[in-house]
């Protein structure tokens, strides 16, 4: 992979240079105002409605969201979500990341820890002090593929089987990289095109801009090389791709992951498609 001009700039540059990512996501950043969900205590929190598929119908608004981590919602922030119906909860995170940071759930809505794949990001602290780069690691993480189908599995058959008045949030620490695997697939199953999903997945640069400043000044404060951590923060679409290869590879087809390993085949596509897209 071609080095990011970004380990070359310092600080007070990088959310300029980081503009420069997130341009192709236009669409996402022009529907912000309807597509973010601004909370209080939660960062990267948008709904992945409005979405048009390759049949020239719409992924329906108000049924399906994403997010970062809801260890620090507020009271206003919960009332907001129990107002937008969010009855279940799908958290990413590994066991150590939920009980440091464990989701504040709010009324009527329903939690489970869907984490297979994730202990691997345990020993991470060693290893990325020694790197030079990010992407070697990342690339390595987004190409380990025999745990998704552990992890996505009870979200699609909640997909499936979740009232029509009701909605579902899903999330891992920053919402980006397994979030952002998650949305692919399921942006996927719903036939929108690749080229938006794409779109989709990039975007979280622009929403979590602030953020990924001050993740990199307290990574580059405790040893961890200003490159090592602007890659760890920011997504690019190598690393989707890498995914996105390694289930062709393994599968022969997305479509057939979705149907040997979360339970979706044909049948069970077209009643999703049915249910989120009109």
């Amino acid at each position: 992979m071609i080095s990011s001009p970004l380990n070359h700039f310092k600080p007070a540059l990088f959310l300029f240079a980081l503009s420069f990512l997130y341009l192709s996501s236009g669409a996402q950043i022009a529907d912000s105002a309807m597509r973010k969900v601004s909370l209080q205590g939660v960062v990267n929190f948008r709904d992945i409605g409005g979405y048009k598929t390759n049949d020239g119908k719409q992924v329906v608004w108000g049924r399906i969201y994403r997010s970062g981590a809801l260890s620090r919602t507020t009271a206003a922030d919960r009332e907001e979500l129990y107002n937008r119906r969010i009855t279940s909860i799908f958290d990413f995170r590994n066991l150590d990341e939920a009980l440091s940071g464990p989701d504040t759930v709010w009324q009527d809505a329903v939690y489970m820890r869907c984490g297979a794949g994730s202990e691997q990001l345990s020993n991470w602290g060693t290893i990325l002090k020694t790197l030079t780069t990010g992407d070697s690691l990342l690339n390595s993480f987004y190409g380990s593929v025999d745990s998704l189908g552990a992890r996505y599995k009870p979200l699609f058959q909640k997909l499936m089987n979740q009232p029509k008045r009701e909605a579902v949030v899903y999330h891992c620490s920053s919402g980006k990289d397994r979030t952002g695997i998650a949305t692919a697939l399921i942006l996927h199953a719903l036939g929108v095109p690749d080229a938006t999903i794409w779109q989709d997945y990039e975007a979280s640069n622009f929403y979590r801009q602030r953020e990924n400043e001050r993740a990199i000044a307290v990574l580059s404060a405790n040893g961890y090389p200003r490159a090592v951590a602007e890659d760890l923060v920011v997504v690019k679409p190598s690393y989707l791709q890498t995914t996105w290869d390694a289930l062709n590879k393994k599968y022969g087809t997305i479509d057939n992951f979705l149907d040997k390993e979360l339970g979706m085949g044909p049948d069970q596509l077209k009643k999703l498609r049915e249910k989120y897209t009109k």
